[in-house]
């Protein structure tokens, strides 16, 4: 089985790697992709969705194999009930067939959330000046910010890819075959 993923994020694909490594399936091979989301940098709502479809849209358009699996990711902020949170989606593209899986979500800090009201940031920006507020370097990873290194986004990412693998790709007695 051929992987496209459509990231440029080493820790996406690992992760990606890891989980189906994981459900027992056997990759052949592993082609990494820059593909664009097509969505704001910083998306929120069902833009996240949008994102990583876009994404693994973008992979089937260049792979020259139908039978190669398209993946797309992507990391957003999504309101519920009033509470901000980060979570990941994924999209897998199996010949004419789509697999969509998102995380649980990880609540934005309150420090983080006042200063993107206070400065009229994105989220991107706000987690920017926060770090360099704070003296820190910047860390592309946001749960590790968020957290000082005790979770990590890739808990999130593995959850989505698995929650979308697990139906298109395992165990033929399953519900979902």
């Amino acid at each position: 089985m051929n992987l496209v993923i459509g990231t440029n994020n080493q820790q996406k694909a690992q992760t990606v790697g890891l989980v189906f490594q994981q459900l027992g399936i056997v990759i052949s091979s592993v082609k990494i992709l820059s593909a664009a989301s097509g969505v704001a940098e910083a998306p929120h709502g069902k833009d996240t969705y949008t994102g990583a479809r876009n994404r693994a849209l973008r992979c089937r358009e260049v792979t020259k194999n139908k039978n190669d699996i398209c993946i797309g990711i992507e990391s957003g902020i999504v309101n519920r009930y009033g509470i901000y949170f980060e979570e990941a989606w994924a999209v897998i593209l199996c010949e004419t067939d789509e697999y969509v899986g998102y995380s649980s979500g990880l609540v934005l800090p309150k420090k983080l959330l006042e200063i993107m009201k206070s400065k009229n940031l994105t989220h991107d920006k706000a987690i920017k000046f926060f770090d360099s507020d704070a003296e820190r370097a910047s860390n592309k990873d946001t749960w590790a910010t968020y957290t000082d290194n005790a979770l990590s986004r890739t808990l999130s990412i593995e959850e989505a890819v698995r929650n979308a693998a697990v139906q298109s790709l395992v165990h033929s007695m399953s519900m979902y075959h």
